[in-house]
């Protein structure tokens, strides 16, 4: 059937409506694009209720499934985890030792070896930014305690009730999973008093106006940008899987074509017709009658600039959405290649309106929590992101150490200093000579804060100015 068909003749402009016209048969040969169909595994509502929950204002399949649709999103989402809570962590208290129990939860917050607190709160961030909720479950027996991470699309909150009306009281949390529950929970008591063998949860949450009990995601604009950028990307896979062809419509005029005829064609388009020769060219195919013609009108142009232009504002909307600068995840604007002191500037804004906001609240949390339990608050602080280099973190480290009050203590110590600004482990200061003798040639101050060297050329000279520069090298 094949030797029927053959090729008479090229076109590349053309008009549709009137290609169209008097065709006795249309045959489309097109593919359809959608979003594809969850198939995650949650509670349904009915079984929510059954158990005298809350359902949340949102549905936990929907958010998991559009998040495994888009890299951008996922990107968007691993930087802020790791920039906010990813970079470890600072006790500032100086009430703890490492022996403490408090120190020794959070360097092996349970008995999963590798299930580090740092890894933990990644996932915790996750949730609270996909879902506006994050948990962390509690459980001690006598003084051994431990920690464990409790993903947000499975628990669902019972509030306590009176006389028959619930009160914004939580009673209870169950974990609750396609097949039923899985796990119950009590919520972390304000005083403090935890029953051994008992199941608490800490729930993170950002707080909404339509919800008491969870926080309610605002993410159907989210939702529409990435269902965009799904949908963009299927099309340029499908174009190009399909050796660069678009859709095509088969005209048949002055007679009918069979279905073999029908399946010859797309026979011939498939294993004849792909590749970079022969794009951009309609196709006449005619049968071997005079009166009976075919021909192939393509439906949709091959991928332009606009197209691609299109995908990258899509990407670009995502990461201002996800409050993420379009740099951190490697997309850069056209006219905005601003040089190192503005990528500078952008990080700061990240870091001062998005990252240590977020910081603040989880510390906040988790202080509140580890007072009540070892009735100790350990001043747990994340690492922020460093933006500085090192001339810059020298420069001020030696501000701090020559800022003094009026009676000449010092503003900050030594090692408050390395750690702070030098990002150094702390010296012990205790068992340091104070003969000027026996110290090393390579310790960095001298008795009276100046900076030594075995040449002594650092130490010449007065401190007023903080650099301390000979003006005359600098002279051409």
């Amino acid at each position: 059937m094949t030797k029927d068909i053959k090729i008479v003749g090229e076109k590349e402009n053309f008009d549709i409506e009137s290609e169209f016209s008097g065709a006795s048969q249309i045959i489309t040969l097109s593919k359809r694009i959608g979003i594809p169909l969850s198939n995650y595994k949650t509670a349904n509502r009915n079984t929510v209720l059954a158990n005298g929950c809350v359902p949340p204002p949102y549905n936990p399949r929907d958010i998991i499934s559009y998040k495994k649709l888009d890299s951008t999103y996922q990107a968007c989402l691993e930087v802020k985890a790791n920039t906010i809570v990813g970079l470890g962590y600072e006790i500032r208290s100086n009430k703890l030792t490492n022996k403490s129990q408090l120190v020794k939860l959070l360097e092996q917050p349970n008995s999963h070896i590798g299930e580090t607190f740092t890894a933990m709160m990644k996932a915790v961030f996750i949730d609270l930014d996909t879902f506006y909720n994050g948990y962390i479950e509690f459980i001690r027996y006598g003084k051994t305690r431990a920690l464990y991470y409790a993903p947000a699309k499975d628990i669902y909150v019972k509030p306590k009730f009176i006389n028959g009306n619930a009160t914004r009281e939580i009673d209870k949390y169950y974990r609750i999973e396609g097949w039923g529950i899985t796990g119950e929970y009590l919520p972390y008591p304000a005083d403090g008093k935890t029953k051994d063998g008992v199941s608490y949860l800490l729930h993170f949450k950002r707080n909404s106006q339509d919800n008491i009990y969870y926080g309610s995601p605002d993410y159907s604009h989210l939702h529409d940008l990435i269902k965009q950028s799904y949908l963009s990307d299927q099309y340029n896979i499908n174009f190009f899987s399909n050796g660069g062809q678009p859709s095509w419509a088969v005209l048949v005029t002055g007679g009918k074509l069979s279905k073999r005829g029908q399946e010859a064609i797309q026979e011939y388009l498939n294993n004849d017709m792909k590749g970079v020769a022969n794009a951009h060219k309609m196709l006449f195919l005619s049968f071997q009658s005079e009166k009976a013609q075919v021909k192939l009108v393509p439906l949709s142009k091959s991928i332009d600039e606009q197209f691609i232009t299109l995908n990258e504002k899509v990407r670009f909307q995502i990461t201002l959405k996800c409050h993420v600068m379009p740099k951190m995840v490697g997309i850069s604007q056209g006219g905005n290649f601003g040089g190192g002191s503005a990528g500078v500037a952008d990080m700061q804004t990240y870091i001062e309106t998005v990252s240590r906001p977020e910081q603040q609240y989880i510390e906040d949390v988790l202080n509140q929590f580890f007072s009540l339990e070892f009735g100790v608050n350990p001043e747990l602080v994340f690492n922020s992101m460093d933006i500085s280099n090192e001339k810059d973190d020298a420069i001020i480290a030696n501000l701090y150490w020559n800022m003094v009050d009026e009676h000449g203590n010092r503003v900050l110590d030594v090692n408050e200093i390395r750690t702070r600004y030098l990002h150094l482990k702390p010296i012990d200061l205790v068992h340091t000579s104070e003969n000027e003798e026996e110290l090393d040639d390579t310790m960095s101050v001298n008795a009276q804060g100046r900076p030594r060297s075995s040449s002594g050329n650092m130490d010449a000279g007065e401190r007023g100015d903080i650099n301390n520069l000979n003006p005359e090298k600098n002279k051409r």
